[in-house]
Formats: C-alpha cells, sequence, structure tokens
C-alpha cells in the first residue's frame, strides 16, 4: 500500500517506499 495516496508529498511517498 505504498501508493495508496500518489498525491501525498514525497516526503510520506518515500517513506512509504522504505
Amino acid at each position: 500500500v505504498f501508493a495508496v495516496k500518489p498525491i501525498l508529498p514525497i516526503s510520506h511517498s518515500g517513506k512509504l517506499l522504505e
């Protein structure tokens, strides 16, 4: 569920990717 909210900032997205 890392792409659950692509609208979020990169900061948050990068954290989920890890």
